[in-house]
């Protein structure tokens, strides 16, 4: 399965995603914040193949992160859960690689929405990290 970072200011949210994403096998590691986001993947040396991020966090949003991230690595899949208007994401550049998901949702679209950029990540296996 896939290696995914989890990120949520939200306890509740954020234990309940690496929940979810665990029993659905993947290898989860969650945190509370863009900033120990950015920690976790300098200490994982951006072998995350997935980052699930709320949109509204207070410090940097989800969206200005999941930019960044895929900015470091060309293989790397976003999911950016928000309760407000995603029509205004501007995420043009990484449309392929970034899904927006309206709350609420459930289990199953979180982790059919993450197999769907591994599967997009396999084809593209050619790109350099």
């Amino acid at each position: 399965m896939a290696k995914i970072l989890v990120v949520d200011d939200e306890p509740s949210i954020r234990e309940l995603f690496a929940a979810l994403l665990s029993m659905a096998g993947h290898e989860v590691t969650a945190v509370s914040s863009a900033q120990e986001a950015r920690c976790a993947w300098e200490e994982e040396e951006g072998r995350f193949n997935v980052l699930v991020t709320d949109f509204w966090m207070p410090g940097e949003k989800g969206d200005a992160l999941a930019v960044a991230l895929c900015r470091e690595s060309a293989r790397m899949g976003c999911v950016i859960v928000t309760g407000h208007n995603a029509g205004a994401l501007s995420l043009a550049e990484f449309r392929d690689r970034i899904i927006v998901l309206n709350k609420p949702l459930n289990a199953a679209t979180l982790n059919e929405r993450i197999m769907t950029l591994l599967s997009r990540r396999a084809e593209n296996r050619s790109l350099p990290d």
